[in-house]
């Protein structure tokens, strides 16, 4: 694991090194044990920051050169069936010198080619591959997108970074103006996300993607991976699902704890974490460290639950609890973790526990990935109760809404029906940032529009359930799936931690694909049920929560007391008022009216405080 960085210039004009290494340190938490540096002295440059977990010596250190000299590569990740393809190597001829995983994908790719490489590789990886005998750049990300990929392109220079903040500080983009667009959609989802950036002229590399650029400047790109739009199961059997689950998910946790530095797992009181630290406690003989963040909410807090089932399964566990103290003592970490603009409330407890699991650990394994496969967010259920109306003219739509909600309170028909389509509900029940209120605030934006790029929302009502369901998993993958990853990503890496997530190996998501939506979803709020019963088949006695806590904090509260004083400090800051172009009234009133009680704001001001802060960064 670490941080990557490089430059790829096109008139043979590279960035200082002075520059390039300041520009290269902002991702040292990501890799603190070692640095690595290469240059051609001409139109190349590439920069790493290791964090050792395989190979702890020196052989796995980069930038690393393929046996014949044709590639250079850095790359952040891990593939983790490195062994099985570095046994095939060797039987070709092939020569190592140490024990890592860098120097297998390296020759992979001289062997195999690049296209054949990913099909083989099973990992989560993001990579700059140079290829000196045709003289191109090939930025490739993983599948599911678990690894950042930023880049900056103009007509001189290619810049590529694992993080956001050292794209837009380079000085070819650093002047470079907003898309405002791009603006209004991070308004509106708390996170940017592929393939675009919001500074002019900088974008990601997708999940599952491939772009290329050669010294003339042209650039191609082609996806290796998709997510299929369309479902098509072949398990419909619910005894065969559940071995299709168990067997596939235990391939994934036992590969995926391969690692030279100590591992554990993160455990709330969930179904996907618990599952996944059951199956490591089968894999291993060695003691395993479980870490569980509460709080003093009750509400949130599902730290005792948490107990029980580290005691059931015999793990070693801490236990840490957040208050409002607590956290406006290390707020000043979490903004610092801030290198592009992310607004998810849950990055605080996030950072915390990647914060108490290193003290620890260097490696642990998370549950994350399986809410959008498995049907686990309310989110779901929500739309799914009304489809059957959503085809319905607007007028008999409200006729019906209405009387659901005289009559039973919207216990059958909620407000998501309303919505032109499906789709739309779905992409509105993301929002965290209400559009009359961001009219409001940011006036400058009102005109602009959500980039066509971000348009995995855009689908059509369906007949069946079955369909619709798989319409909403496509969404969420490429949607909050993307925001969930990129928390994780942010929050362990500033720690210096390596999280990895076993739901969504390639063989585990390919397996799930398979598998009747139908078996793990049904209505009143009863999914995941395969999962569920994966566990009781393993632990009878383990007595599982049927409500989705989330990984929540009372943000609320802790506005109006703790973090009072920070955000208001923040959020009144004239020159980011100015340079942002808000109503600076309408901000005062958003901030009182959550102060005083009067409204639940905590949504909107996070999303303002990040995006200050995150430009505030930038001067830094």
């Amino acid at each position: 694991m670490c941080g990557i960085f490089g430059e790829f210039n096109f008139k043979k004009q590279l960035t200082n090194k002075s520059t390039f290494f300041d520009l290269l340190k902002l991702s040292k938490n990501r890799g603190p044990d070692n640095q690595g540096y290469y240059t051609n002295g001409s139109f190349l440059q590439f920069g790493f920051n290791r964090l050792r977990v395989l190979d702890l010596t020196e052989s796995g250190d980069q930038p690393i050169f393929s046996q014949s000299k044709r590639y250079l590569m850095v790359y952040n990740g891990e593939i983790y069936n490195y062994s099985k393809l570095r046994s095939i190597l060797e039987t070709n001829g092939f020569k190592f010198n140490g024990l890592g995983d860098s120097e297998v994908l390296i020759n992979c790719f001289q062997y195999y080619g690049i296209m054949k490489t990913l099909e083989l590789i099973d990992g989560m990886f993001a990579i700059a591959l140079f290829d000196n005998s045709k003289k191109k750049i090939h930025l490739i990300r993983d599948f599911a997108g678990i690894k950042p990929l930023h880049y900056g392109f103009n007509k001189s220079t290619i810049i590529f970074a694992s993080q956001y903040n050292q794209v837009v500080r380079h000085p070819e983009f650093s002047n470079n103006s907003y898309n405002s667009g791009v603006l209004k959609l991070y308004l509106s989802q708390q996170f940017i996300p592929p393939s675009i950036g919001l500074v002019k002229n900088t974008y990601q590399v997708s999940p599952g993607e491939i772009i290329t650029f050669d010294l003339s400047g042209v650039k191609s790109s082609k996806r290796y991976w998709v997510f299929p739009k369309k479902n098509s199961p072949t398990i419909f059997s619910e005894k065969k699902a559940m071995n299709k689950i168990e067997s596939s998910l235990n391939y994934s946790v036992k590969n995926q704890m391969n690692s030279d530095v100590p591992l554990g797992v993160l455990l709330s009181s969930g179904i996907d974490s618990t599952l996944i630290s059951i199956l490591a406690k089968k894999n291993t003989e060695e003691e395993l460290n479980a870490f569980t963040i509460g709080s003093n909410s009750k509400t949130h807090d599902e730290s005792n639950d948490a107990r029980k089932y580290a005691e059931t399964l015999n793990l070693k566990h801490y236990i840490e609890k957040l208050d409002s103290g607590i956290v406006s003592g290390i707020m000043s970490e979490i903004d610092d973790s801030i290198t592009e603009p992310f607004a998810d409330i849950s990055l605080i407890p996030t950072q915390y526990i990647s914060k108490i699991a290193k003290r620890n650990v260097t490696v642990a394994l998370t549950g994350d990935g399986a809410d959008e496969l498995f049907f686990g967010y309310e989110r779901f259920d929500s739309i799914v109760k009304n489809f059957r109306i959503q085809s319905l003219p607007y007028l008999l739509k409200y006729f019906i809404y209405g009387i659901d909600k005289v009559f039973w309170n919207n216990s059958h028909i909620n407000s998501n029906s309303l919505f032109d389509s499906c789709g739309d509900a779905h992409f509105h029940l993301q929002r965290r940032f209400k559009s009359n209120l961001l009219d409001d605030i940011f006036p400058d934006l009102i005109d602009n529009k959500i980039p066509d790029a971000f348009n995995i929302y855009d689908y059509n009502n369906h007949s069946n359930k079955r369909d619709l369901l798989h319409s909403m998993r496509y969404a969420e993958f490429y949607g909050m799936m993307q925001k969930t990853l990129r928390k994780v990503d942010i929050a362990s890496m500033h720690n210096s931690l390596e999280l990895r997530v076993p739901f969504l190996s390639k063989l585990f998501l390919e397996t799930s694909l398979k598998i009747d939506p139908l078996l793990n979803f049904k209505n009143n709020s009863e999914n995941k049920i395969i999962l569920r019963k994966v566990i009781s088949m393993n632990y009878k006695n383990l007595h599982l929560q049927q409500k989705k806590k989330g990984f929540s904090v009372p943000m609320t509260k802790w506005l109006r007391k703790g973090l009072k004083k920070k955000f208001t400090e923040v959020l009144m800051d004239q020159n980011l008022i100015d340079h942002f172009g808000l109503n600076k009234f309408k901000l005062e009133n958003l901030l009182n009216d959550h102060m005083e009680k009067r409204k639940d704001n905590k949504w909107p001001m996070f999303t303002i405080y990040s995006l200050f802060i995150w430009r505030n960064n930038l001067s830094k």
